[in-house]
């Protein structure tokens, strides 16, 4: 893909495709996952389980070396 076609990539999609390369990044560890970001999904992009244990990613695809402490806030209430 040329940095042409790249541009031209909705913000969307563009997070539909890091949600898609962070599950084959789990799976590929054997880790079992699942993309479930939907509307409504109330900030949970992929849900999974390793060695008994649940757990949710939030996928962000930021350029930045600080996580926003309102980002952190929004986790925090999806996961009460």
């Amino acid at each position: 893909m040329t940095k042409f076609q790249q541009e031209e990539i909705s913000p969307v999609q563009k997070g539909k495709n890091f949600e898609m390369k962070i599950e084959k990044l789990l799976t590929d560890a054997n880790i079992k996952c699942e993309i479930t970001g939907e509307p409504g999904d109330k900030g949970i992009d992929i849900k999974g389980m390793k060695k008994g244990v649940k757990f949710i990613i939030e996928c962000k695809n930021w350029r930045t070396k600080n996580i926003n402490r309102s980002i952190i806030n929004q986790i925090e209430g999806v996961l009460s």
